[in-house]
């Protein structure tokens, strides 16, 4: 059962982050972010890749020019306003002892304030960002990340732990959502818009870890 909580303000504060190679880096952290009216971010890198990022979770990214764009290409008041259309979808099914499963899905817009604290942390340098979820209700920590190699592209990184007492059961469905086929460049997403959309179909091969992403007609 949710209880009711005071909606603590925003704060701003320099932290050291450990684990995954960051070895105590420094990150600018917005604890509460949720309590601030949505912004954009640029992430840097060493590569042709460009990363936007709201800070409510919704991003767009690409190679060289929005032509080359991995997800929708939009202007930031779009980007902002429709935070659940385009980025990660990440669905937890959660149970701890004999009660029965808990829905949870992180950063979204409708669990806004719901027994969940909201924080962000950037790197100094610009070079990543840190999106953590801490739900109160049912005792787990969700944390994931956004960066930039040349290697690899855009990369992301996730973790959930359990900050409970006692063991706890999860089912998870995790991943990108509005990922664009190869082809479809700036110009076909503004002219047909969720038509365009409405024609991509992302398929996986079960045999073999491979995905394949089509415009049909």
């Amino acid at each position: 059962m949710t209880q009711n909580r005071e909606m603590p303000a925003a704060l701003h504060q320099f932290v050291s982050l450990a684990g995954r190679s960051r070895d105590g880096q420094r990150y600018a952290c917005i604890r509460n972010v949720d309590r601030l009216e949505p912004f954009l971010m640029s992430i840097v890198g060493d590569s042709d890749v460009w990363l936007f990022v709201g800070s409510n979770s919704p991003f767009t990214a690409g190679r060289v020019d929005p032509d080359h764009a991995m997800f929708p290409y939009q202007t930031a008041d779009k980007l902002l306003r429709h935070a659940d259309a385009s980025g990660v979808l990440t669905v937890f099914r959660v149970g701890r002892g004999g009660t029965a499963a808990t829905a949870w899905e992180p950063w979204r817009a409708d669990t806004h304030g719901r027994g969940v604290t909201r924080n962000l942390y950037k790197h100094v340098l610009g070079t990543e960002v840190v999106f953590e979820e801490i739900n109160h209700d049912l005792g787990l920590r969700f944390a994931w990340s956004l960066s930039t190699c040349s290697q690899f592209g855009l990369v992301r990184h996730a973790v959930l732990e359990n900050i409970g007492a006692g063991p706890a059961r999860v089912d998870y469905l995790d991943g990108y959502q509005m990922l664009l086929p190869a082809g479809v460049n700036a110009a076909t997403l503004l002219r047909y818009s969720y038509l365009a959309a409405g024609y991509m179909r992302h398929e996986v091969q079960p045999e073999v870890p491979l995905a394949i992403y089509t415009l049909n007609a």
